[in-house]
């Protein structure tokens, strides 16, 4: 499955389309462990997460979120 609207693979901040987003430290440090426990791909789990966390800030008229 290919996600759009995400960061680069070994980028924790920046900007997509005009919406601004950010990860927590936290968040990178459990990113791995997460995809573990769920037998996923670190790199897949990380642009779902940036993709729905885009089209939420979209859909609520945001520039600017944080991954936590």
């Amino acid at each position: 499955m290919i996600f759009t609207n995400c960061l680069p693979e070994d980028s924790y901040e920046g900007e997509v389309n005009g919406i601004t987003m950010s990860w927590h430290q936290n968040a990178k440090g459990r990113l791995p462990e997460l995809a573990e426990k769920y037998g996923a791909d670190a790199k897949k789990l990380k642009a779902m997460a940036e993709h729905l966390t885009h089209a939420s800030l979209v859909r609520l008229g945001k520039p600017t979120g944080f991954i936590l």
